[in-house]
């Protein structure tokens, strides 16, 4: 008998391995084509003061390439005239967003011979929920990434039920102080719950030694 619960309990474990590694994927986004963003659901917007002539665009890869595939999101300076405040939205279509949910994604500046403060937030502004992440949120120069560097922001504010919800990218600052940046390779993934985990691994453990009961 302590054998074979040695063998479930085993079993368990093995099934909450193989439970954990499979992440739900809630949306993933290349932005190899910006232009076909507002037809899946996104949503760009200049809240600048005031407005510039640039909104969210397709990558030009004479400034950067891609982290990956053949093309990025970009935002620059020019959201807002010289004297101005950027702030410039690239919202993602409502999903179903819980508490834990997790947001990653790749971006960088241009770098250069000139240091600038590039800013940006991902949340959900003009709301009481806190920001999930800022980068650079004082607009310091040479504060933004030059290189591709990944990034994850961990859904929070909203409650462990999902329920339909919008993000945003910000990208902000005094246009002065700006320069331009990318981002690249956006994906939401929801975890299950440590004891939904646990659950499920129990019960895939149960199974499989109910199977060689029979068996037997």
């Amino acid at each position: 008998m302590k054998t074979m619960k040695t063998k479930l309990i085993a079993l368990a474990l093995l099934a909450l391995g193989t439970v954990q590694a499979q992440a739900t994927v809630l949306l993933s986004e290349s932005f190899d084509d910006v232009s076909a963003l507002p037809g899946a659901g996104w949503q760009i917007f200049n809240d600048g003061t005031p407005g510039g002539s640039t909104t969210w665009f397709q990558g030009n890869d004479a400034v950067f390439g891609p982290h990956e595939g053949t093309g990025y999101v970009a935002a620059n300076y020019l959201a807002a005239p010289s004297g101005g405040f950027v702030s410039l939205y690239l919202v993602a279509p409502e999903l179903f967003l819980a508490d834990g949910d997790t947001i990653t994604f790749w971006t960088r500046t241009a770098g250069g011979e000139f240091a600038f403060g590039d800013g940006l937030l991902v949340g959900i502004p003009l709301s009481d929920v806190p920001a999930w992440l800022e980068i650079n949120p004082n607009n310091d120069a040479g504060g933004y990434p030059d290189q591709w560097t990944r990034y994850s922001a961990v859904v929070s504010g909203l409650g462990t039920s999902p329920r339909p919800q919008r993000f945003s990218f910000v990208y902000y600052g005094p246009a002065d102080q700006l320069d331009y940046i990318g981002i690249d390779n956006l994906e939401v993934s929801r975890v299950p719950e440590p004891g939904t985990l646990m659950l499920l691994g129990l019960g895939l453990a149960g199974l499989g030694f109910a199977r060689r009961r029979n068996v037997a």
